[in-house]
């Protein structure tokens, strides 16, 4: 692989990010998952098929729920579910048509709550380039019929375990910087939720209004802005991720990771790699720490 430089970091995931963070700010990790060729092909999270069945399945009853109020919605063609528009191969339409409707409600010319299904948003942050698609994301006219208005943007994280982590706090705090920067120039205020599959927790159907509005006040946040800074210093000029994927400037090349080992409090994720100096792995070697860190996955996401 050849050298590479600062302004060529690769893309990561917001999932992959509140992976490292989950598997306590692992190095190993995000070195085979961007580094590792053959590691790299490995998704962020890989879960069981009855992990995964379940997860689908309460995604789609929450997405229904919203779906049923008096909202115009955007997603997927692939989709099932039916959707008043749905998105094109091109991204950058997509990012357009997301401004557009989103401008349409702060001006006062669309009233109606709007539901994006999945949309896929990147941008830097700090000095990384992130790309990843959302769970749902909706965004509210929080003025009267045909006023300008602020619009909040309620960045929602959709998760099949059964309480509210931090890692998955995360993931939305680096939703909600990129649609914030997204949305420049426009009037709006993103938030963040963390949907769990604790019905005490938060449930979707439960912003539906008696007159089929959506009221955003019923749903549960967090505190965005710690979340966001925590972000900001891991994607800094010099953040955690510098310190992991960096080395004296360059991003590390295959079968270097200098001396990045999983942290002594969490040997099992990758084993061996906190007793002694890093070994290149054979092919198997790879499959095995691949199918450990899909152990470790499988916990929650």
């Amino acid at each position: 692989m050849s050298q590479s430089t600062p302004t060529s970091r690769p893309t990561v995931s917001p999932s992959a990010i509140g992976q490292f963070y989950k598997l306590q700010q692992c190095p190993m990790y995000l070195y085979h998952r961007y580094i590792d060729e053959d590691f790299a092909g490995i998704a962020d999270v890989s879960l069981s098929p009855l992990l995964a069945a379940t997860g689908e399945a309460f995604e789609t009853s929450q997405l229904q729920h919203l779906l049923g109020a008096r909202v115009h919605s955007i997603g997927p063609e692939s989709s099932d579910v039916g959707f008043d528009e749905c998105w094109v191969e091109d991204c950058e339409a997509n990012r357009e048509r997301m401004r557009t409707l989103v401008n349409e409600l702060a001006t006062g010319t669309r009233t109606k709550p709007i539901v994006f299904y999945q949309p896929s948003v990147q941008g830097t942050i700090g000095s990384w380039p992130i790309r990843g698609d959302t769970d749902i994301v909706i965004a509210k006219a929080n003025g009267g019929s045909s006023q300008s208005s602020t619009v909040e943007i309620r960045v929602m994280e959709l998760k099949s375990s059964s309480a509210v982590k931090t890692h998955h706090q995360l993931q939305a705090a680096i939703y909600s910087l990129l649609f914030e920067t997204l949305f420049d120039g426009i009037d709006t205020r993103v938030t963040g939720s963390v949907i769990s599959q604790d019905p005490d927790d938060n449930d979707l159907g439960a912003l539906l209004t008696p007159t089929g509005d959506v009221d955003l006040r019923r749903l549960g946040t967090f505190n965005l802005q710690t979340r966001q800074n925590d972000v900001q210093l891991l994607l800094e000029e010099g953040g955690t991720l510098d310190e992991v994927l960096l080395q004296e400037g360059t991003v590390l090349e295959e079968g270097n990771p200098g001396s990045r080992r999983c942290p002594p409090r969490n040997p099992a994720v990758i084993r061996g790699c906190s007793s002694g100096p890093y070994r290149a792995p054979t092919r198997w070697g790879r499959r095995l720490l691949a199918e450990r860190h899909r152990t470790c996955s499988n916990s929650s996401v």
